[in-house]
C-alpha cells in the first residue's frame, strides 16, 4: 500500500522495447507480492513541494502500520487532507475529537480503492517500466525498478528500491510536476514483526 494517493489529492486541492518491459513487469510484480514472513511493516511518507531553486515550500508526513498476517489491518496518521483512521478488513474507523467512530462509506470506499492489499509498493496504473538494475538510495546499493503512474491528472516518476537480499521494499521516491512547483515523495519502509493492529473502541452512543 501507498500513501502517496492522499498526498496528491492535499497537493492537486524510457521504455526498453515491448519485451524487456515485460519481462520488467514481471520481475518487478514478483519482488512486490507480500510474503508470509514480511506482513508486519511501517511505512513512513515524506513529501515535499519544491520551487524551481529548489527550496522546500512546504513539507507533509505521515505514517502508516500494516499487519497483513489475517488481510487488511492498517493505522495511518499525519495525513494533511484526513483525520488519524484504521481499517480492518472491510470496517474502517476515524479519529475524531479524541475518540474512534466509524469511518463514512464513501471515505472507507476511497481508502480501500488506495490499498492493494497483496502489494508493498502501490502500483495501480503503473506503466513504462525500466530495470536499472543496481541504484543507490541514501548512499546504498539496492535493486532498482523504475516506472511511470497516473494518479487523478499527476503523471509521477517512482524509483521503487528493494533489498537485493531479503528481497523486501526500503523505499520509493516518487516525482512530479504541479503548477510550476516540483513535487518529490519518499516513502520509507521497517518491517517489525511485533506489530500489532487492534480493532478500537467505538465512541460510546449518546442516549
Amino acid at each position: 500500500m501507498n500513501i502517496r494517493v492522499a498526498f496528491l489529492v492535499g497537493v492537486l486541492l524510457v521504455s526498453t522495447g515491448q519485451d524487456g518491459w515485460a519481462d520488467c513487469l514481471s520481475d518487478f510484480t514478483g519482488i512486490n507480492r507480500h510474503r508470509p514472513d514480511a506482513v508486519r511493516y511501517g511505512v513512513e511518507v515524506v513529501a515535499d513541494v519544491l520551487a524551481s531553486d529548489g527550496a522546500v515550500v512546504r513539507r507533509m508526513a505521515s505514517s502508516s502500520l500494516f499487519d497483513m498476517t489475517q488481510g487488511l489491518r492498517m493505522k495511518t496518521s499525519g495525513l494533511n487532507t484526513q483525520a488519524d483512521f484504521i481499517i480492518i478488513g472491510e470496517e474502517g474507523w476515524t479519529l475524531a475529537n479524541g475518540a474512534w467512530v466509524p469511518m463514512p462509506v464513501e471515505q472507507l470506499q476511497q481508502s480501500l480503492e488506495s490499498v492493494v492489499a497483496d502489494h508493498y509498493v502501490y502500483d495501480q496504473n503503473a506503466r513504462e517500466f525500466e530495470c536499472p538494475g543496481e541504484a543507490t538510495f541514501e548512499g546504498k546499493s539496492y535493486r532498482g525498478f523504475v516506472f511511470r503512474q497516473k494518479i487523478g491528472t499527476l503523471d509521477t516518476r517512482v524509483t521503487a528500491y528493494f533489498d537485493p537480499a531479503s528481497y523486501r521494499p526500503v523505499a520509493t521516491v516518487s516525482d512530479a510536476d504541479v503548477n510550476g512547483y516540483r513535487l518529490a515523495i519518499t516513502t520509507r519502509y521497517r518491517f517489525d514483526p511485533t506489530i500489532r493492529i487492534e480493532r478500537p473502541e467505538e465512541k460510546a452512543s449518546s442516549p
